[in-house]
């Protein structure tokens, strides 16, 4: 459940945003390259750009004067840049994702960053790794790998709607608790479009309820006219508790491992380095925010693994503190 923001934009919000300038604005020096990647989208995008909260954070930066990205000013200019400029044809949600795992890498940067890793190389070869830093006069090859889970992108519907009813047109959203209940097992690149497109459905219609194939959306401080149907009542209750895994060895060996999961790419691309080359992974995973799994085992369940490179592990608990930690190598 999500509270609906209460702002609305003026008319006139995109002239402000093409009227901006950016060179003399309060914003930081690498703030203002964020500006200057962001602004052409917006104004491309237009009312799309509301569903990319990156851009969306920007434009009530611009309108509303709200804090913008205070939290990135050590970030090397150049490391910007260069993420930028390997989305810039992106859009739309899936700029989005994009945008969401690029700002996870940044934060695994700052991590690394205070532990006293300086990034030594900006070359971003083919096939060379994400970060190469130096640390005590030895280089380190960093690559980063971020896992999300589906059900985290559930958020991003909430995300979609509450960017939308920023226009005067869908001012009744303004302050509502909206409700998301899935009608299908997960969000996949196949269903989400058809997904969005419900969801546009159900702006238009300014009703408090929508019941649709994919997805029900309704107001939940109003009396719901969602189906009875016993097996979509029991498929909305289930969907809404809390999930607790036990068995993290296995989920832990599912999801990175096999499959060619992310620490199979890892140690695939560890046999490529010698010794000396002090190849290191960077492991983060974004956990979705219905499921309780306990910290100490996902640490114990990395540590069984046979890994002959050193691994963080950086664990997003979308809605709670974050959980990071060090698996040395074995070898």
């Amino acid at each position: 459940m999500r509270l609906i923001q209460s702002k609305i934009l003026p008319i006139n919000w995109l002239e402000a945003i093409q009227n901006f300038d950016i060179s003399n604005s309060t914003l930081s020096e690498n703030n203002k390259i964020f500006a200057t990647y962001l602004i052409p989208i917006i104004l491309e995008e237009k009312e799309k750009s509301l569903a990319n909260s990156l851009c969306r954070i920007l434009i009530q930066y611009i309108i509303f004067k709200i804090d913008f990205l205070k939290f990135y000013d050590n970030l090397p200019p150049k490391l910007i840049e260069d993420t930028f400029d390997e989305i810039k044809n992106e859009r739309g949600i899936y700029l989005v994702r994009k945008l969401h795992s690029i700002f996870i890498e940044f934060l695994t940067y700052q991590d690394l960053f205070n532990k006293g890793y300086i990034i030594s190389d900006f070359t971003r070869e083919q096939g060379s790794c994400y970060l190469i830093m130096s640390k005590d006069g030895q280089t380190y090859n960093f690559e980063v790998k971020f896992k999300e889970s589906p059900d985290v992108g559930k958020l991003r519907l909430y995300d979609y709607i509450d960017g939308y009813s920023l226009l005067e047109k869908n001012k009744f959203l303004s302050g509502k608790n909206i409700k998301i209940n899935l009608k299908v097992d997960s969000l996949n690149d196949s269903n989400l479009p058809i997904i969005l497109k419900e969801i546009n459905i159900f702006i238009d219609k300014q009703e408090d309820v929508y019941d649709g194939e994919n997805i029900q959306i309704f107001d939940s401080n109003k009396k719901s006219k969602q189906s009875r149907d016993i097996n979509q009542v029991l498929k909305i209750s289930n969907s809404s508790n809390i999930e607790r895994i036990d068995d993290i060895d296995k989920l832990v060996c599912d999801i990175f491992i096999r499959n060619n999961g992310h620490l199979t790419k890892l140690i695939k691309k560890s046999g490529r380095y010698k010794s000396k080359d002090n190849f290191t992974g960077c492991l983060i995973w974004s956990i979705p925010f219905h499921i309780n799994i306990d910290n100490d085992k996902i640490k114990n369940a990395f540590k069984k693994i046979n890994l002959n490179f050193d691994l963080f592990v950086y664990i997003v608990d979308i809605g709670k503190d974050e959980f990071n930690f060090f698996i040395p190598n074995k070898s």
